[in-house]
């Protein structure tokens, strides 16, 4: 689905009419290109999409204050969202992120995360979800009705936990064998 399309299709759930393009100077095409960007972003960060995570070794920072933490780590410079840091084992640790770097007890950690992906690259059940909250976040400037907005925003989370159960399908991280679990999926089993 294109930026256009999806502006269209949220557009259309308001009762407005299309547009040409989404620069166009009307006040729909100027209102939801505003809009479609912080809604994208926000939508990204909200749950770790299959399509949008990633996972990489933690590289530790030349930092004297880690807060607390024994270790601090460079935060990547891609990630918009961080969701998990671990261990060798999969071991979940806590951690702290900030907007340069990520505090943790852990040694030698992997992070889970997010980074900014396209729209355009979206899967379908992500991309109708989007369509929903875009609407939402328009319907009061738009429509003057905060009903709408309301009505648009649940709709988004309907289609949100649909997309979410779609992603957690999708998501196979790979095969990873460390000592004596093998990972499937994400989720561990013990062997032996």
């Amino acid at each position: 689905m294109t930026n256009l399309e999806a502006t269209n299709r949220s557009l259309a759930l308001l009762g407005a009419a299309p547009i040409n393009y989404v620069t166009d100077d009307i006040q729909t095409a100027r209102v939801t290109n505003r809009l479609f960007e912080t809604t994208r972003k926000s939508v990204l960060s909200e749950f770790p999409w299959s399509f949008a995570l990633r996972f990489s070794s933690l590289v530790p920072a030349a930092l004297s204050d880690t807060k607390g933490w024994s270790i601090a780590y460079t935060r990547p410079t891609s990630a918009i969202a961080i969701w998990r840091v671990f261990t060798d084992y999969q071991e979940q640790v806590q951690f702290q992120a900030e907007q340069n770097y990520i505090y943790s007890n852990a040694q030698d950690a992997t992070l889970e995360y997010s980074v900014d992906i396209p729209f355009t690259q979206w899967n379908d059940a992500s991309s109708e979800a989007f369509v929903f909250r875009l609407a939402a976040d328009c319907a009061v400037t738009l429509t003057g009705s905060e009903q709408i907005s309301q009505a648009m925003m649940q709709k988004y989370m309907a289609a949100g936990n649909l997309a979410r159960r779609n992603t957690r399908n999708e998501r196979d991280v790979g095969t990873k064998i460390s000592g004596t679990y093998v990972w499937i999926r994400g989720a561990g089993r013990k062997i032996g």
